[in-house]
């Protein structure tokens, strides 16, 4: 590993750990979604992985060819399921991780709020703490990452 690629790989972990910080280090317990990629197309499956996550309104905040990491910025969107007098809000950021064997890990961290807030508490930032969410944010991750294996067809925005 040069020096250059030590100081991105730390630089990224700075990143997540400053988003964690942000956002309250406890998140979701979502599963992450992986997959097994040809070896010798790291760099396609790299450059698909960020077009995808620009595409699916997942802003690429850092990225690291070298050492095969992709973290975006954090996005806030609403869900169907209810939560309090509302539905939920949900923050979130994606973590990619290609290794160099050829297994690409997704994990999505998030966060969950009720989007009409009533008291103090409705203001705070949780980790998932119903199954619903937790398989909300599962699916979305496995629905993303199989969007960027290098044979899946071009696909509008995830639903």
């Amino acid at each position: 590993m040069t020096t250059r690629d030590a100081s991105m790989a730390a630089l990224l972990s700075s990143f997540t750990f400053v988003l964690c910080l942000g956002l309250g280090c406890a998140t979701s317990s979502a599963r992450p979604a992986s997959m097994r990629f040809d070896p010798y197309k790291r760099d396609q499956v790299f450059d698909r992985a960020v077009k995808k996550l620009s595409r699916e309104a997942y802003p690429v905040a850092e990225r690291d060819r070298g050492a095969g990491k992709i973290a975006t910025a954090p996005t806030t969107t609403r869900t169907q399921e209810s939560c309090g007098l509302g539905v939920c809000e949900m923050k979130k950021i994606a973590i990619v991780t290609l290794s160099p064997s050829g297994e690409a890990v997704l994990e999505i961290k998030a966060w969950f709020r009720p989007s009409v807030r009533t008291t103090p508490e409705d203001d705070v930032w949780k980790p998932a703490w119903t199954s619903s969410q937790k398989a909300l944010v599962e699916s979305e991750a496995q629905a993303l990452l199989g969007a960027m294996a290098l044979d899946a067809p071009e696909m509008s925005a995830l639903k």
